[in-house]
């Protein structure tokens, strides 16, 4: 039970494999632009930049939905918790 409460809690602080995705592609694509010489800032600005632009507006929609997600499984485990100290409570008193 303690083992599963602390993998609950390890999951509510870690991002989500989608958002991982979408950064490391991020990281890729600033990595590039800032290898590319100035005088193809032109060309790659034309591809790379959407591309960037696509790939920080999928990271947004995906961090709002994990971070939705992570709410609603703080909520629950507050929930839980306070059946567990209503439960501690009743047993000491009783």
């Amino acid at each position: 039970m303690m083992l599963r409460r602390q993998d609950q809690l390890r999951k509510l602080y870690e991002p989500s494999e989608s958002v991982r995705k979408y950064l490391e592609r991020i990281r890729q694509l600033v990595e590039q632009l800032t290898r590319t010489n100035m005088n193809e800032l032109p060309t790659i600005s034309r591809t790379l930049i959407p591309q960037l632009e696509g790939e920080v507006s999928g990271y947004v929609e995906t961090f709002e939905r994990a971070l939705a997600e992570k709410e609603k499984e703080i909520e629950a485990l507050k929930a839980e918790l306070e059946a567990l100290k209503s439960k501690t409570k009743n047993q000491h008193s009783v």
